[in-house]
């Protein structure tokens, strides 16, 4: 049994190739200024202020030792003031 399949679209005009631009920060493909879904559900609209960026092992508040100087067993010792 040979059935052929067919359809068509019928009131659209084109298809987008690619999502829209939101201008308020959601979808916005950069990754700064994005609302979480939760703030979404919640209804706030403003994105959180961005952090700045620290080095975390130039200050000192991370170490990374490898276990018998094996580098596929890596140990990260964390400060306790990261947390």
């Amino acid at each position: 049994m040979n059935v052929e399949f067919a359809y068509t679209l019928v009131g659209v005009r084109s298809i987008p190739t690619k999502p829209p631009n939101i201008v308020n920060g959601f979808g916005s493909s950069s990754g700064q200024g994005r609302v979480s879904f939760k703030d979404k559900v919640l209804g706030i609209q403003t994105p959180p202020p961005m952090r700045e960026r620290v080095n975390l092992i130039d200050n000192n508040l991370v170490r990374i030792e490898h276990d018998n100087g094996n580098c596929l067993l890596p140990k990260v010792y964390i400060d306790d003031s990261v947390f």
